[in-house]
């Protein structure tokens, strides 16, 4: 009979402490906390721009955070990290005998030229400290070519190195050469590829001539047709170097071998064609050319973009997902996360220079009582993969790895206090949590022990009173 007694009050007393520890553990708070607010700032090349992420609000309370990822196609002339890169640029200019036919704007076809390549030279250097011009005539004295030279290529003269000093390139524009009065194209580009320094990766040859060619480099007897193709085979050798070309051709009787070689202004053979008249000689190099190649020093585009943010398990699962507005450029190819991939991916056609592209979303914690979070630092985020396109049609993929970081943590008795005027309470948990759950779940299984005896004991009783 005691020892039934004592069982039964054994587990009263037990089953009160256990509800009264998860009562307690009902009582803890909780809280979203940032500890992390952004990810490193990921600069693109050749100063591009750069891409960010970062957690611009947040409320701890409601378990809320909200993210901004952004891409800027502003240049960062304080990132003492990047550097301008180099780039060599030759002029290829026709000195054949039709360059001195007289144009309808006055002066001759050669003047014009001249006047507009000096205006060029001028702007380009003015404007930028990392290119040097070098300049290269080419024509034709023999009836054929068949030798190879260091400064001149047999029908093909380099007037002036690659320099930086604009005094130098420009009278080099005007220096007389003696080259004869045919056209040999394919040994101008034959010199200028050679003259190149074998560590500049940035190179751009501007053609500027009148003429289908005469004559081309290893013709041993004069055919038409061959020294079209070795002109255009050359273009197209060069091309595939990864050099930058430019063609400007004026006036040439035959529309139909100049389309041959060069292509079409809108089909081009390789890089940039200009197909025009006397009197747009000035306006094309002083403003067509000179943005071209603004365009390939200052990569001022970025097209073709395509940003993939990339989540991990603890906030697909854990977390509510949401944009808080519609992207200020380019679409969003879901509504929300892919569940394939865990993944969001944002398109954008066209960012232009000093543009910036941006998109906010917010997570939300569904429970603020989730025990598997509690203490745990987690990242927002695995990963950002960027991939786009400069003005060179060059392709670049950047990955951005670190992330944003946030944490669900108690709230400590300190700052219940100071947050007790708070008129709503969000971050209480709904049910146990770790450090009291554990007292609970012994203090249950000693009970669970005693109710055991005080049946073993009444069983024991039974069977006494029935003897």
């Amino acid at each position: 009979m005691i020892r039934e007694k004592f069982a039964t009050a054994l587990a009263l007393i037990l089953i009160i402490g256990m509800l009264f520890n998860v009562s307690y553990a009902t009582e803890i708070k909780t809280k979203l906390d940032v500890v992390k607010q952004s990810a490193e700032t990921k600069y693109l090349d050749n100063n591009q721009g750069y891409i960010s992420k970062s957690i611009v609000d947040s409320d701890p309370e409601k378990g809320e955070v909200t993210i901004e990822v952004k891409l800027s196609n502003s240049k960062n002339s304080s990132n003492q990290t990047i550097t301008k890169e180099e780039y060599e640029i030759f002029l290829v200019i026709d000195d054949s005998a039709s360059m001195n036919t007289m144009i309808s704007t006055g002066g001759t076809r050669k003047e014009a030229l001249y006047e507009s390549s000096i205006n060029l030279i001028d702007s380009l250097l003015t404007n930028y400290n990392n290119i040097k011009i070098g300049v290269i005539k080419f024509a034709s004295k023999a009836e054929y070519s068949d030798t190879e030279g260091n400064d001149t290529i047999n029908d093909a003269e380099k007037m002036c190195e690659l320099s930086s000093d604009k005094d130098i390139v420009k009278n080099a524009i005007n220096t007389q050469s003696n080259l004869g009065r045919g056209t040999n194209l394919e040994a101008g580009l034959l010199l200028a590829n050679q003259s190149f320094s074998l560590n500049c990766k940035n190179k751009i040859i501007i053609i500027l001539t009148d003429g289908a060619p005469t004559n081309a480099v290893n013709i041993k007897e004069h055919n038409n047709q061959e020294i079209y193709d070795a002109t255009k085979n050359k273009l197209i050798d060069i091309d595939n170097k990864g050099i930058k070309i430019i063609s400007m051709l004026t006036e040439i009787e035959d529309e139909k071998v100049a389309e041959y070689i060069f292509g079409t202004s809108d089909n081009p053979t390789v890089g940039r064609y200009y197909y025009i008249a006397d009197s747009d000689i000035q306006k094309v190099i002083t403003e067509n050319i000179a943005k071209d190649v603004n365009q390939i020093i200052s990569n001022p585009t970025m097209s073709n973009i395509k940003i993939v943010d990339y989540f991990p398990s603890d906030i697909t699962e854990n977390f509510e997902f949401s944009y808080v507005n519609k992207p200020n450029l380019g679409t969003l190819q879901e509504d929300g996360i892919n569940t394939t991939n865990n993944t969001i991916t944002w398109t954008i056609d066209e960012l232009k220079e000093k543009e910036e592209a941006v998109i906010k979303y917010k997570l939300k914690l569904k429970d603020m009582g989730n025990a598997n979070l509690l203490n745990k630092v987690v990242s927002t985020n695995q990963k950002i993969v960027l991939t786009y396109k400069d003005s060179n049609e060059k392709e670049y993929e950047v990955v951005l790895s670190s992330s944003p970081e946030i944490k669900l943590s108690e709230v400590k008795q300190n700052e219940e206090n100071n947050n007790s005027e708070d008129s709503e309470d969000n971050s209480k948990s709904k049910r146990k949590l770790p450090d009291t759950g554990e007292y609970a779940f012994y203090l249950g299984v000693v009970s669970l022990l005693a109710i055991f005896i005080m049946l073993i004991g009444k069983k024991l009783k039974n069977m006494r009173d029935i003897k």
